[in-house]
């Protein structure tokens, strides 16, 4: 296949799976089929509403990078696969709930993570010297890649919990207590390895993930004190890494600028 072709397929996969993720959800009622166990480190009801500005803003970049003008470009070139099959990943995840297999809704949701965090990466370390796309693409790659670091570390836990390892006691503390900090720990590597990009990415995969943790805090703080204190602890010190890496990044473009 041609490189023009693969481009046009690429493109066409992009738009399929941003429709796709939104519009499977209306077919299939995901809400009242996964997190039916009690588990330590679900967020709260309200932080799942991340998806609306998830999906808008992966409609936007799905439309821009259909533009003819774009077919070819370097960057999108670069990130447009793995982004656009993190959408068909997030459809795919929604379609198999019926299934009701917490080993199966796992190992999809790691790939989509997987994907995710390829196109994040592979944005970060390309020149993006064009504002709009610094907009356009880092907003959705960085904001998808967080909230599903954080919908992994949660959905581990609650696939031990829906397979009765863990239950609802000390252990399951613990148990969540220590995914978060293994989720806390990533998510850290995450936002040193990426910062170097362009900041719209790496803020936004920070506030996917602490918009996670925050929501974590604010449902499990009267169940567990455990995991919601992790969970606290974990979000305060993402927010003082990003704070620190952006200040970086900021005196770097500084002294670029003074150089040249």
């Amino acid at each position: 296949m041609s490189n023009a072709s693969m481009d046009r397929l690429r493109q066409g996969v992009t738009v399929f799976g941003a429709v796709f993720q939104v519009l499977i959800g209306f077919f299939v009622p995901v809400g009242s089929l996964v997190n039916r166990e009690v588990s330590l480190i679900i967020p709260a009801g309200w932080a799942f509403s991340i998806w609306g500005p998830i999906f808008l803003l992966c409609g936007v970049y799905a439309v821009y990078q259909l533009l003819p003008s774009k077919r070819y470009d370097p960057l999108l070139r670069r990130v447009g696969w793995p982004l656009g099959l993190t959408f068909v990943g997030n459809g795919v995840w929604t379609a198999i709930q019926p299934l009701q297999s917490p080993v199966l809704s796992q190992v999809v949701i790691t790939i989509v993570l997987v994907l995710a965090i390829v196109a994040l990466v592979r944005f970060a370390r390309s020149s993006v010297e064009n504002g709009t796309q610094q907009w356009i693409v880092g907003l959705p790659v960085g904001l998808l890649a967080g909230w599903l670091t954080a919908a992994n570390v949660v959905g581990f836990n609650d696939m031990l919990v829906r397979l009765g390892v863990v239950g609802s006691g000390l252990l399951a503390a613990l148990v969540g207590a220590g995914l978060l900090v293994v989720g806390v720990a990533f998510a850290a590597v995450v936002i040193r390895v990426v910062s170097s990009g362009p900041p719209q990415a790496t803020v936004t995969y920070a506030v996917g993930v602490v918009w996670g943790l925050f929501g974590i805090v604010a449902n499990q703080y009267d169940a567990s004190l455990i995991t919601a204190g992790v969970a606290a602890l974990g979000l305060v010190l993402l927010l003082a890494l990003l704070f620190g890496e952006v200040r970086k990044s900021g005196a770097r473009n500084s002294a670029t600028t003074r150089v040249a």
